[in-house]
């Protein structure tokens, strides 16, 4: 952070919470290369800087979803407890990742799938998990009995 009084005072909230020594460190790091980002303490800074900060983080430094939300909590826990400015803390976003939709395979792709395996027992058990959709452990633990031969 700019200003060393403005690091000692969230060091201090943050062990009197008491924060894990890690988390300290990973805050009291990404508030810092906040304001060395714009080159002013961030008591300076508000919203619209938050905003263009993690745009930063997103398109020019490339990070995961996981690492921008850990910038996010840090300045959310900066303005919120240290800077006294609830204002600025509620417009700081967490980021989401993108939903991606599963890949469907074609009857043909399925085929050569069950096909692959020679083994009768392990293409039956192929077979059936991915026609009941049940987990290895629960396919695993299927009994003949269970099984209506006539359906």
């Amino acid at each position: 952070m700019a200003t060393t009084a403005l690091r000692r005072q969230m060091i201090a909230l943050m062990k009197v919470r008491p924060y894990s020594d890690d988390t300290i460190h990973e805050y009291v790091g990404w508030v810092a290369r906040f304001a060395r980002f714009f080159g002013a303490c961030p008591s300076k800074l508000d919203q619209h800087h938050v905003l263009r900060f993690q745009v930063h983080i997103v398109e020019e430094l490339k990070l995961s979803w996981s690492s921008f939300n850990v910038a996010v909590s840090a300045l959310r826990y900066l303005y919120t407890n240290v800077l006294h400015r609830p204002d600025v803390a509620e417009r700081i976003k967490c980021g989401r990742r993108a939903k991606k939709l599963p890949v469907v395979l074609s009857r043909d792709e399925v085929g050569a799938l069950f096909r692959a395996e020679h083994n009768p027992l392990f293409r039956t058990l192929f077979m059936t998990a991915y026609g009941t959709g049940v987990r290895v452990s629960e396919l695993l633990a299927i009994q003949i009995s269970a099984i209506d031969g006539s359906r």
